[in-house]
């Protein structure tokens, strides 16, 4: 599994209200919340639809996260690291 990096520099909002250790675990949701709608991206070749479908959440919630996020193809690359896509191009033997 890929280790959790918190930039210094998010924008996210904080709830308000918010302070100190549940600060960290607010930040700490939404990072790995980051994370995994980059890698559902990243294996289900950027096909919004799928996307949602493997997240278990509705299209127009899994594009709200995507503007909240400003999750790029570049950036969900990053955040993905060692996640590939599944090749849809079916195998030919050699016989």
């Amino acid at each position: 599994m890929a280790e959790i990096t918190i930039a210094a520099s998010e924008t996210l909002a904080q709830p308000t209200g918010a302070t100190g250790k549940s600060k960290r675990l607010w930040t700490i949701c939404r990072a790995a919340e980051r994370t995994e709608i980059a890698r559902a991206l990243i294996e289900n070749g950027h096909n919004r639809t799928h996307a949602a479908n493997a997240l278990g959440i509705s299209r127009r919630t899994l594009l709200n996260k995507i503007k909240q996020y400003a999750l790029t193809r570049a950036i969900c690359r990053q955040l993905a690291g060692d996640v590939h896509p599944t090749p849809v191009v079916a195998a030919v033997s050699a016989n």
